[in-house]
């Protein structure tokens, strides 16, 4: 794992963090209510690559992910323009935080011949997507755009999570920055080099 300096560290918390403060007060414009309602619009401007340097977003789950240092949010990686579900799904539950509601992950493996989900502990088991639970009532996977609903039998329905596109339009520099860090990151990997020092 390439090591990251303190100070691009540092850049990338404080600038995500910004982020998800200006995030929170740009959606509370909207007088949006519940988790599920800002949920969809997440996921109408990830999809759109509002979150991204390049304003493009790919999905991507056999891309050569820089290994970030734990310190750093896997969210961030969404405002490199390229990111798989562990990325997308923490940049929606660290906002979901931010906005004080209380979500959780959920670890799942799919199998991959019938499409079926299995709920996994990912301290003894494999998983192999992630996405959010809440209320202990919906799943929320922005990745794939999707919300279920749970039933009491144990059925899951799925919930309809288009957002009427009404949104204005949205500029946040440290989006940019961040992807920037994150640029010259993959270009050292891509070089060879193993260490960056402070």
């Amino acid at each position: 794992m390439l090591n990251f300096t303190d100070s691009d560290k540092k850049v990338i918390n404080d600038a995500y963090k910004i982020i998800l403060l200006n995030l929170k007060d740009y959606l509370q414009q909207y007088d949006v209510k519940g988790e599920l309602e800002y949920s969809k619009i997440i996921f109408c401007m990830l999809h759109g690559g509002f979150f991204s340097m390049n304003r493009t977003i790919s999905f991507d789950n056999n891309y050569n992910y820089l290994g970030l240092p734990i310190e750093i949010s896997q969210g961030v990686q969404v405002m490199y323009g390229i990111c798989c579900c562990r990325h997308a799904t923490t940049f929606l539950y660290n906002l979901l935080c931010t906005l004080k509601f209380n979500p959780s992950l959920i670890y799942v493996w799919i199998d991959n011949d019938t499409g079926l989900w299995r709920k996994v502990n990912p301290t003894t088991e494999k998983a192999n997507h992630i996405a959010i639970l809440l209320n202990n009532k919906y799943i929320i996977d922005p990745a794939n755009k999707f919300i279920l609903q749970m039933q009491k039998n144990g059925e899951l329905i799925l919930l309809d999570s288009e957002y009427p596109n009404q949104l204005g339009t949205y500029q946040e520099d440290n989006i940019v920055v961040i992807g920037k860090v994150l640029k010259k990151y993959y270009t050292y990997r891509n070089l060879g080099i193993k260490n960056v020092y402070s």
